[in-house]
């Protein structure tokens, strides 16, 4: 493709954005009740919903991206359930030393990013922040996600994440980042976790 032919794609998608502008929060909501039947009672949903205008967007792949982050969010809470299970029923554990509240919280709000060009003003962006407070990633299986992002890996099998990763980069221009801390620790829900973090860029 060349430059023009580039160009004139790029308008064709803000314009199509611009005209499917949307507020997701509702489609948050609605993904999570959804889940439902898969979130127990202890996990506790921590919703930091900030004032947002309408964002430009394809609101059913932001679904799909949303589904994708909240299913694995839930995962890792099961998975952590069942380790604290195994460590009261097996290995002898006190369930009371365990001061441990298994969450999801999701954070949207609006904020400025220094622009990649020196002397450009700050641009504006929005950002969706969905972390559960797990057993985390190691150090390999977050390199293995990070690397199932690029397009050789994406070409031999596409995961779920990598597919949100695409549709956030490369359909909404967006930032699609991942932390993770992973510790032995479970009793203390501040050094475990992995936080999934989404900027979709505010057009006009």
């Amino acid at each position: 493709m060349n430059i023009c032919g580039f160009g004139i794609n790029f308008v064709n998608m803000a314009k199509i954005l611009q005209a499917n502008r949307q507020f997701f929060q509702a489609s948050l909501d609605s993904i999570l009740l959804l889940l439902k039947s898969r979130l127990s009672s202890d996990i506790q949903i921590i919703r930091n919903y900030g004032k947002l205008p309408p964002v430009p967007c394809f609101i059913s792949q932001l679904n799909q991206v949303f589904m994708n982050i909240l299913t694995n969010a839930v995962n890792a809470l099961l998975d952590q359930a069942v380790t604290l299970k195994f460590a009261v029923e097996f290995q002898g554990k006190d369930p009371r030393d365990f001061h441990y509240q298994p969450s999801i919280r999701i954070v949207t709000e609006v904020c400025s990013l220094e622009p990649s060009t020196p002397g450009k003003p700050d641009s504006r962006w929005v950002r969706i922040a969905i972390a559960d407070n797990g057993s985390g990633l190691s150090e390999r299986a977050q390199q293995q996600i990070l690397d199932s992002f690029s397009v050789e890996r994406r070409a031999e099998k596409e995961t779920s994440l990598a597919l949100s990763y695409w549709i956030i980069t490369s359909r909404h221009g967006g930032k699609f980042n991942l932390r993770s801390r992973n510790t032995c620790n479970v009793s203390d829900k501040l050094e475990t976790g992995t936080e999934f973090e989404i900027f979709l860029p505010l057009i006009g």
